[in-house]
């Protein structure tokens, strides 16, 4: 009976285990199964993985620190700074999400009864039975997997997982959800063009649920703002606040609602708004920024002396020391918005001055300063800070690229401006007595080493030592936008390059040993700093060798000096025009070259820059003018014919085509070998087309078709001749250093191989496989990509041999470089060769003709080099 009693207690543990096990099984889909998968899913799996995301958000949003001289961001993600502090817990959501998929995924049909076989299903069954998946959690991982992928940046696979989301589950509502995030990711990636269609399909669909009606206006005003678009973004902001369920979230879209209309120069709203935000009790930085920004929003038609009285009791603040930098910046933008240029110009450096740390704040004031200047105009103080303000602005900032063309071409300007005034200078000095000479000289020196005695104190004595203290000097010290002060006085021109100390040495705290950037490791001596020494190599501008080494004593140096004065002076006038569209100040810059050097080389070129200026501000008279003195001085000119000849132009546009087809000619003669006539084609374009732009590229032909047809030394001697007569152009110097390299390693009669860059051509992708890859299967891939991804497209492809080892297969009937790139692009974005290792084949898109000359010469690397540089640079 014991026995018995122990048996059946045994059997009922095995009938326990065996629905234990059957339970388990995600093949048997049955109502035991589903149960057990669905609670396990949710309790065991889903919950943790979502824990651990929600952590991750939280601790983003801790850590991380909005920029308020920027309008901020919608949405906040996992930048580069902040990675670190959230992606374990983002990678710990994407383990769980996966484990759940993996290990609770329901995807078998449940069995039919017997019974329900006889009888026609009802709609609710037959939704039951095309359901895509049995387990209700298993979507839910999928968007959490996409969603912390997204905010770990990491946007293939967060793509990924929400567009499995929208083609497996296209009947549930959690489509929505996954299109929302999907054009979160496009927006965040810049793909606007996708985010568009994908807007457009909610903002259509009937079915769209009401509770995400406020995200979807969230990320349409992200879509704007992201592309500058702002007056776009206001409705759907303004609908985001009017939707938004938290109080965080609501105040974050009102004052990026107020950025906006500030930006947009409506600054009563943007002052209402950010008043609004401050009533709101926001954190303690909001509303410090929005107090500052409240300033700079001063219409005129409220209280100035309230806001300001406000920002002064802000300064004596002992919390607000650090804060010093931000309240000075608002004050000076009240008196901006007043009209009271010189105050704000004292309040804009106070806020420079007092900026320690916040780098953001210290760039943007000097881009205040900048544009001031700019708008006076006074290029030069304009053109220092502008390099004062790149060396502290970020490049995230959304108008680094514009700041630093403006940069570049102020200093383009400063340089011609200051060639000038050095020639000018040093011509002078040539005019003197040497007694004369050395008192002027003696006088430089001196003002040089008061120089050196202030930078020395303001090291001592500033926390950010050197920039603005000598900003402010050369402000104080200017000599005039034009600059007629001689140049060896001018502390503008001399100290051109303020922050080049920064640049080298970067900002040092108050102690001794500045210089040294690790004490730890460094044992000189303090008396290495030598005062005399100049570590840049040259001479010290405290010895009179400085000065006496550039003066043009003789004939032939003044003639050169001169020619680099009207050069200048040319470019100076250009600069005004092309790049600031100062009309006045290019006119000026040319009647002055013209009346201080007549009939220069420089003439010419310069009445028909007057032309084209008169034509822009529509002065007929001028425009007229310098036209018949170019058709009755220079009748042989270009521009007279063009004035003269209706057809001129057409004819000029058909004779470069002639050109450009015999270069074609030349060059297919140099692969092909016939040396003889690359250099009979050299001569004909020499006579044919004297001076023409494609000189350089003919004579690198026929100097590289010496290395064929003579001596090692003859040819050798020709290419540095070559070096020599295109002494400025980089192209050609690059490829002749790579060919008397080329000489030191002894292959230097191999053919060499040029691939152009052709973004009209038809276009090929290729997969170019090593022998340990079967090319078929990259092929069958490529093939069931194109029928399910393209189906209204017909590709052609085709497997070629390359070498013994290799072969080809190619994608072909892409009508052009965009079209092929579009298509690259998007197969990377999938994981059709997810099962074959990346390092065993290369994939490339090429033009026809480049195709040709690749099978011909069989040079990847070469290719693979070109490739890199062409394409897919956006």
């Amino acid at each position: 009976m014991f026995f018995q009693k122990k048996n059946k207690i045994i059997g009922f543990f095995v009938l326990v285990a065996a629905v234990f096990m059957a339970a388990c099984s995600t093949k048997n889909n049955t109502a035991i199964n589903r149960t057990y998968h669905n609670v396990t899913a949710k309790y065991n799996v889903y919950f943790n993985g979502n824990e651990a995301f929600k952590k991750g958000v939280k601790t983003l949003d801790k850590t991380y620190i909005d920029n308020y001289t920027q309008i901020l961001p919608m949405f906040k993600y996992g930048e580069k700074n902040f990675l670190g502090a959230i992606s374990g817990d983002m990678d710990r959501a994407i383990i769980k999400s996966s484990k759940l998929i993996k290990k609770h995924s329901i995807t078998a049909k449940p069995k039919k009864k017997k019974a329900k076989k006889r009888k026609k299903l009802s709609k609710k069954e037959k939704k039951f039975l095309r359901k895509p998946e049995y387990c209700k959690w298993v979507d839910d991982a999928y968007l959490l997997m996409g969603k912390a992928a997204l905010h770990k940046q990491d946007f293939k696979p967060a793509i990924k997982s929400f567009e499995y989301i929208i083609k497996t589950f296209k009947k549930e509502p959690i489509k929505f959800d996954a299109t929302i995030w999907l054009i979160r990711t496009y927006n965040e990636m810049e793909k606007f063009d996708d985010s568009q269609r994908l807007l457009g399909v909610l903002s259509n669909d009937r079915k769209f649920p009401e509770k995400l009606q406020g995200e979807l206006a969230a990320i349409y005003a992200d879509f704007y703002l992201k592309q500058k678009e702002y007056e776009r973004s206001l409705p759907h902001l303004e609908k985001a606040i009017e939707l938004a369920k938290k109080k965080k979230t609501r105040l974050r879209y009102m004052y990026i609602l107020a950025q906006i209309y500030q930006k947009l120069e409506n600054f009563n709203k943007a002052s209402q708004l950010f008043t609004d935000v401050i009533d709101k009790n926001p954190p303690y930085e909001m509303a410090f920024n929005a107090k500052i920004n409240r300033a700079g929003s001063f219409s005129g038609g409220g209280n100035s002396n309230e806001i300001r009285k406000q920002l002064f009791k802000m300064l004596k603040d002992d919390k607000n020391i650090d804060f010093q930098d931000q309240i000075y910046f608002a004050l000076a933008n009240l008196a901006l918005r007043e009209g009271k240029n010189d105050e704000a110009i004292k309040n804009f450096k106070l806020s420079v001055r007092k900026s320690v740390s916040n780098q953001n704040q210290k760039a943007i004031s000097f881009l205040a300063l900048a544009d001031l200047y700019f708008e006076k105009p006074n290029y030069r103080l304009a053109g220092f800070y502008y390099d004062s303000t790149m060396t502290y602005l970020s490049q995230s900032h959304t108008d680094y690229d514009e700041l630093a063309l403006k940069t570049k071409k102020l200093k383009n300007l400063i340089k011609n401006l200051s060639l000038i005034e050095r020639e000018d200078s040093l011509q002078a000095l040539a005019r003197m007595t040497e007694g004369e000479r050395n008192q002027v000289i003696n006088k430089a020196i001196e003002s040089e080493n008061r120089k050196k005695q202030e930078a020395k104190q303001l090291i001592m004595n500033q926390q950010n030592m050197y920039s603005q203290s000598r900003m402010d000097q050369m402000d104080m010290q200017r000599q005039g936008s034009r600059g007629s002060g001689f140049y060896f006085y001018n502390p503008n021109l001399l100290s051109f390059g303020h922050t080049n100390f920064l640049k080298k040495w970067g900002e040092r705290r108050l102690e001794d040993n500045w210089r040294r950037i690790n004490k730890a490791v460094t044992t000189v001596a303090m008396d290495e700093e030598n005062e005399n020494s100049d570590e840049s190599g040259e001479i010290d501008r405290t010895k009179r060798e400085y000065y006496l080494k550039n003066i043009p004593f003789s004939d032939s140096a003044k003639v050169v000096s001169t020619a680099k004065i009207m050069e200048a002076m040319y470019n100076v006038g250009v600069i005004y025009e092309h790049d600031f569209s100062n009309h006045d100040e290019a006119i000026l810059a040319f009647l002055k070259l013209n009346k201080r050097f007549p009939d220069s080389f420089y003439e010419l070129e310069s009445f028909y820059q007057l032309y084209l200026v008169n034509k822009t501000i529509s002065n007929s008279k001028q425009k007229n003018f310098y036209k018949k003195q170019i058709i009755k001085q220079y009748p042989e000119s270009k521009y007279a014919k063009m004035f003269t000849n209706p057809n001129y132009v057409k004819e000029l546009q058909r004779e470069e085509q002639l050109l450009e087809n015999l270069y074609v000619s030349t060059y297919n003669s140099f692969k092909s070998g016939n040396y003889s006539a690359v250099a009979a084609n050299v001569k004909r374009a020499e006579a044919q087309y004297p001076k023409n732009k494609l000189a350089a590229k003919f004579d690198l032909l026929n100097t590289m078709s010496l290395a064929h047809t003579a001596s090692v030394s003859g040819y050798k001697k020709a290419l540095e001749k070559l070096k020599e007569t295109y002494a400025n152009d980089t192209e050609i110097q690059k490829k002749v250093n790579e060919l008397l390299e080329a000489i030191k390693r002894g292959n230097y009669t191999e053919k060499e191989i040029y691939f152009y860059n052709q973004p009209m051509q038809h276009h090929y992708l290729f997969y170019l496989n090593n022998p340990d890859v079967d090319i078929n299967s990259i092929k069958f891939k490529l093939a069931n990509y194109n029928a399910d991804t393209y189906n209204d497209r017909k590709f052609e492809m085709q497997i070629i041999p390359y070498t013994a080892n290799n072969q080809i297969v190619i994608v072909k009937n892409f009508a052009n470089k965009e079209d092929a790139e579009a298509y690259f692009q998007a197969l990377q974005a999938s994981d059709i060769f997810k099962e074959i290792p990346a390092a065993t084949f290369k994939e490339c898109i090429i033009a026809f003709d480049n195709f040709e000359i690749f099978k011909k010469n069989k040079q990847f690397e070469r290719y693979w080099s070109f490739f890199k540089k062409y394409y897919l640079k956006k």
